[in-house]
């Protein structure tokens, strides 16, 4: 059995702390009947897809996504191989799956519905500082499930706050030269 992680250091953690120990039985072991591909595209969103081909080539069994650009990246690379996806935001919002009672395809998954919790966190930030009135967000704009939560959250802002604003980045770099230290 092949396991393939595209981008996920904490699925790798994950895998090997909960996963890895049930499947080592005397008659299976890492390394020789389970396999573990990991691929990562060290926050480079660009280069997921080509991490995703090269996971297809393997001939995975199946393939682990953490956050949304890895699960698109990987519903675009294969439409055979089972996809898990974990912190993937809004599956449906994103177009990942058709529905959450009926997804679809290829594609499984946990979500933390976190889209319709935007503005459930603004609630809770003003209840804890109740004179609070200007918020800003700072969120990766390439990423269609935190641009989906940062659209929630700016739906509900005029409701606890006088002002919100944003500041999208794409990558670690675009930040970095956005907030020079």
């Amino acid at each position: 059995m092949a396991f393939s992680v595209l981008d996920c250091d904490r699925v790798v953690h994950f895998l090997g702390m909960n996963f890895g120990r049930p499947f080592v039985t005397p008659d299976t072991s890492k390394g020789k009947n389970i396999v573990i591909d990991e691929r990562f595209a060290e926050s480079e969103v660009s280069r997921l897809p080509a991490l995703a081909a090269e996971l297809v080539e393997l001939k995975v069994n199946v393939i682990v996504t953490s956050g949304g650009a890895a699960a698109q990246a990987a519903k675009k690379a294969t439409s055979t191989i089972p996809i898990v996806l974990l912190g993937a935001g809004d599956p449906v919002g994103t177009g990942l799956v058709a529905s959450m009672a009926r997804p679809g395809g290829n594609l499984t998954g946990v979500t933390e519905f976190s889209t319709d919790l935007s503005g459930k966190r603004l609630q809770l930030l003003k209840n804890a500082v109740p004179r609070i009135s200007r918020v800003a967000v700072l969120y990766n704009s390439s990423d269609p499930a935190m641009t989906l939560r940062y659209q929630a959250l700016e739906q509900a802002a005029p409701i606890w706050v006088s002002r919100s604003s944003r500041s999208a980045y794409v990558s670690p770099r675009s930040l970095k030269a956005r907030f020079p230290p």
